[in-house]
Parts: structure tokens; C-alpha cells; sequence
């Protein structure tokens, strides 16, 4: 079994981390991400239905192959959340493989880990495409070169995603505890303030499931249609907390910038 590294062993890595440009890299990868919310927003207003009919086509052609309810029912939750997810990252502007979600800490390292394996595959294709260029370069063709330039550039900024990657990893692991425990925190405060009104939301999201389109997100008005009084106020307090939030996610980025 693998030992947990201590507080101090993370710090180290954290500091190489720093060493190798992760800090810097990763004011250029925000950079790049205002740039990308700012082009998707102007140029691209229907990029989130064109991704529900992408996440739709695939999950279509997932659940043709599905084996069990069981089954099914994980490939519909996958599809689903990553509508959700998309949909959440262009309100808020941020990309999830690099910014914390205080209430879900949990999934932020799965997001970051899943990142890194996008890019350690990247790497490994520069790494065996970058020699074989240079041969062909070598014995003769120098069409090659523009090829092993475009190769290297990749190499480096794959190797850069990584070292970030490691980098929040290390961070979040060093303070897993603490987020572990307010994310506990924060389910049981969700849970006692917008519980009643999350019921209905659960409930809509599972008679969808049911439909010839089973990933596709209920509508505020067919989620207020079901609920009472309480439910209602419970919500009305669930949007002016996400405003929040939002309103916060925006001073931090004018901050940084």
C-alpha cells in the first residue's frame, strides 16, 4: 500500500513544481481561458446546444450498448453532468481542470487528475514523434523541420499542463483534510437550507430520465411548477447564493488581472 506523503513531502513537490513554471505557466493558461469564455460567448452564442447534441449523440449510442439498468443509468448520470458542467463553466467563466469548487473539492481533484492524463498522452506523442521527424529531417528533408518545431512547441506546453497539474494536485492533497471537511460542511448546510427544493429538482431530473431524451435538463419553469411555498423560497435563496458566488468569481479574476 502506497504511503500518504506528509505536509512537509507535499511542500517540496509544491516548490519543484514552482521551480519547473508552474506558477507562471498557469497565469498564461488564465490568460488563455478569459480569451477562449470571451471568443465561445461572441462567435459561438449556441456552443452549449451544440454540446447537448454532442453529449446526446454519444450518450444515444452509449446506452444502445448498455448491459444492465444499472448500467444505463451511470451512462445517463455521466452525459448529464457533463451538460452541467459545460453549462457551469461558461456562467462562471472558468475551466474546472483549474479552479477549485469549494463545495465539491472531491471532484476537482478528479478533474485534475483527468487533465493530466490528457496531457501526459499528449506528451508521449511528441516523444515519439520528435525523433522520427528528425530522422526524416536527416536523411534528407528539410519539409521535416517546420514539423519538429511544431512538435517541440507541443512537448513543451504539455509538459508545462502537467507540471500545473502536479502542481494543484500536490496543493489539494497537502490540504485534503481540511477541504474534505468543509465540503462535509458544506453538503450538510446545503442539505438543511435548499434540501426541500432540491428534492423537486432530483425528481424532475429522474422523470426526465424516463423520456426519448434522457440527459436533457429540466427547465426553471418545470422545476417552479413543482413546488410549494417553502420550496420555492428555498430555490429564490439558491439563486441569490449562486449570484453570490458568481459576483465573487468575478472580483477575484479583475483582481488577478
Amino acid at each position: 500500500m502506497k504511503r500518504e506523503l506528509t505536509k512537509e513531502e507535499y511542500q517540496k513537490r509544491i516548490n519543484r513544481c514552482e521551480k519547473l513554471g508552474a506558477e507562471w505557466f498557469q497565469e498564461i493558461v488564465f490568460k488563455l481561458e478569459k480569451l477562449k469564455f470571451k471568443v465561445l460567448k461572441k462567435y459561438f452564442p449556441n456552443c452549449t446546444k451544440k454540446y447537448d447534441k454532442h453529449c446526446d449523440k454519444k450518450c444515444q449510442k452509449e446506452l444502445k450498448k448498455a448491459k444492465s439498468e444499472e448500467e444505463r443509468k451511470l451512462i445517463i448520470f455521466h452525459y448529464r453532468e457533463l451538460k452541467m458542467l459545460f453549462r457551469k463553466e461558461i456562467n462562471t467563466e472558468q475551466n474546472r481542470n483549474y479552479h477549485l469548487d469549494k463545495k465539491r473539492p472531491s471532484d476537482t481533484l478528479r478533474y485534475l487528475e483527468w487533465n493530466k492524463s490528457v496531457h501526459q498522452k499528449g506528451l508521449l506523442t511528441d516523444l515519439i514523434a520528435l525523433p522520427i521527424l528528425t530522422g526524416v529531417a536527416l536523411a534528407g528533408f528539410p519539409l521535416a523541420i517546420p514539423f519538429i518545431v511544431g512538435e517541440a512547441v507541443s512537448a513543451f506546453i504539455n509538459f508545462e499542463c502537467i507540471n500545473i497539474q502536479d502542481y494543484n494536485i500536490y496543493r489539494f492533497k497537502q490540504k485534503q483534510v481540511v477541504l474534505k471537511k468543509l465540503e462535509e460542511r458544506q453538503q450538510r448546510k446545503s442539505q438543511e437550507e435548499y434540501g426541500e427544493a432540491a428534492k423537486v429538482i432530483t425528481s424532475v431530473m429522474n422523470e426526465k430520465e424516463k423520456t426519448d431524451n434522457p440527459t436533457e435538463l429540466p427547465s426553471i419553469t418545470e422545476m417552479i411548477s413543482r413546488m410549494n411555498e417553502e420550496q420555492l423560497k428555498q430555490f429564490r435563496n439558491m439563486l441569490k447564493k449562486e449570484q453570490q458566488k458568481r459576483q465573487q468569481i468575478l472580483q477575484t479574476k479583475k483582481g488577478r488581472i
